[in-house]
């Protein structure tokens, strides 16, 4: 499937994000703290505007009522029965993707006639090939039931990782250990920045977790892949070039 281009920003909280496609990130992809609002439809069916409330303050008949309830019932239920609907369609499109035989995302966006490589599992040349660390241990690989954990302790609030490729397997998870934070673990950055000598953008096909917030630039952008998850506080996907100076000083305190 030809990944899709996005340059929006949308939000998950506290939650495992899951591709359904492979997308592909061509400017800035920001996953952050969002708080849902169902509206109306879990307060009953009561209104949102004061024109409304003002519309049904008189008393209403016991008949009104309920026909008011029931109503609000069968809108919850049709709403409930779409949302089943659309995970079990997410789920199945991973499940397909994982199934897939291919190790790689296809097409490279950047050059459509070129086929991205093959991403191995694990560290290692075209997969997860560290260089320079600053703020965190070396990666500590482990492998069970055939999948790979790779395991990068954050020592410092903001760490700063210098790949070479950042391209995760699709039995691989690149966990983020940031628990040295402790209770502000959500405030902690690890920013990751590719300088892929073949200019190809990164793969995620598998899984990345962190304990607060993570960062992927690469300039020939990032695709995740249809059966890659996401878990962690935040996350920013982007083409666009980041100050390691401004990292070294506390990126977010500058201005």
């Amino acid at each position: 499937m030809k990944p899709r281009r996005h340059h929006r920003a949308t939000g998950l909280f506290g939650t495992t994000f899951k591709y359904g496609v492979p997308v592909f990130i061509g400017f800035t992809f920001a996953i952050t703290g969002l708080t849902a609002d169902a509206g109306d439809i879990l307060r009953g069916g009561s209104p949102r505007s004061g024109k409304s409330a003002r519309a049904t303050a008189g008393a209403p008949t016991p008949a009104a009522t309920d026909a008011a309830r029931a109503s609000a019932k069968d809108t919850l239920a049709r709403t409930t029965r779409t949302l089943a609907a659309v995970r079990n369609l997410q789920n199945a499109a991973r499940d397909a993707a994982i199934r897939n035989g291919a190790n790689n995302l296809g097409k490279n966006p950047n050059r459509p006639t070129v086929t991205l490589p093959n991403v191995p599992n694990g560290l290692g040349a075209g997969g997860l090939d560290l260089g320079t660390v600053t703020g965190a241990h070396n990666p500590v690989q482990a492998v069970k039931d055939g999948r790979t954990t790779v395991t990068i302790k954050q020592t410092t609030q903001q760490a700063l990782l210098g790949w070479k490729t950042m391209n995760v397997g699709k039995k691989t998870t690149l966990n983020f250990d940031q628990k040295a934070g402790g209770a502000d673990a959500g405030k902690w950055i690890a920013f990751n920045k590719i300088t892929d000598p073949s200019g190809n953008p990164t793969q995620i096909l598998g899984n990345i977790k962190a304990d607060g917030q993570v960062y992927i630039i690469n300039p020939n952008g990032i695709i995740f892949g249809g059966g890659s998850q996401v878990n962690a506080r935040a996350l920013t996907a982007s083409s666009l070039p980041i100050n390691d100076n401004l990292i070294g000083r506390g990126l977010l305190n500058n201005p």
